[in-house]
């Protein structure tokens, strides 16, 4: 069963890390 919580914080997070990968590195 996956918590809502974690699941709400995932979809926050993985649009981010979309965006980061589609940046690249940022240096």
């Amino acid at each position: 069963v996956i918590r809502s919580e974690g699941f709400n914080l995932w979809k926050e997070i993985l649009p981010s890390l979309n965006a980061v990968c589609q940046q690249g590195p940022t240096e």
